[in-house]
């Protein structure tokens, strides 16, 4: 379905899933990762046989692997090379780190107009709340689900 479509994925948590659902409809997906690899590799629970964790396992699959340290210029030139050639960048970095990395919108328009850039971010890439860190508890908080849970007296 999405077989004409290269996406590159900054691998980490709320990245990786995203990542997979493109690879799953056909898309080429290069998922990126830092030097120590994605902290999705040490997600328990591990595979009994081969020690991997099972996450990896599973939401890293039919992905290419590139492994950068996206502080070296080097190493950024080349992510940028991939995003020139790419359909979409799926990220959840802050604003600021997008900007560190040549990531922003007014840079990602100059080497590849045509990218539709996916931000995973808990409360958006701007407004009051856009680079506060967040949990599982705290977004389902906010969104106001909390208050169906539990009895009506408590």
């Amino acid at each position: 379905m999405l077989s004409s479509y290269r996406v590159v994925e900054l691998s980490d948590e709320p990245t990786t899933f995203c990542g997979y659902l493109f690879a799953l409809l056909g898309a080429e997906v290069i998922c990126i990762e830092p030097p120590e690899g994605s902290v999705v590799r040490s997600t328990p629970p591990f595979s009994e046989q081969s020690g991997e964790s099972l996450w990896w396992q599973a939401y890293a699959r039919g992905k290419t692997k590139i492994r950068l340290d996206l502080q070296k210029d080097s190493d950024r030139k080349q992510l940028h090379q991939l995003v020139q050639k790419a359909d979409f960048l799926v990220e959840s970095l802050s604003a600021q780190s997008l900007k560190h990395m040549k990531l922003d919108h007014e840079f990602l328009e100059e080497i590849n107009p045509r990218i539709i850039s996916v931000s995973v971010t808990p409360f958006g890439r701007n407004g009051p709340k856009a680079d506060w860190p967040a949990t599982d508890l705290t977004v389902w908080a906010a969104s106001g689900a909390q208050a169906l849970a539990g009895d009506s007296d408590r």
